[in-house]
């Protein structure tokens, strides 16, 4: 059921602006302010990732990760591999 908009009088908007500026928890916003707190919002925005940019980013990491493995496997078998022959007389 969707109740009808009350739009206040005079009168209880008078009432209504007295007991926000009573309030040393609240304050009525200004339209200036408000205006001044678009373009913020909309740069935060910009920087959000979307679970599109997480899943090819964690595929990314994946085949680099994937890549590092084979490169530290062909380092240590540059490097080991003749210290073992070495050591053991092959």
């Amino acid at each position: 059921m969707k109740l009808p908009l009350e739009i206040p009088t005079h009168e209880e908007d008078v009432m209504i602006a007295a007991g926000i500026a009573s309030d040393p928890d609240t304050y009525e916003s200004f339209d200036a302010e408000i205006l001044s707190m678009r373009p913020v919002q909309k740069s935060s925005m910009d920087e959000l990732a979307t679970k599109s940019d997480l899943r090819e980013l964690k595929l990314e990491l994946m085949a680099e990760i994937k890549l590092n493995r084979w490169m530290l496997a062909l380092v240590v078998a540059a490097t080991v591999l003749p210290a073992l022959k070495t050591l053991l007389g092959w």
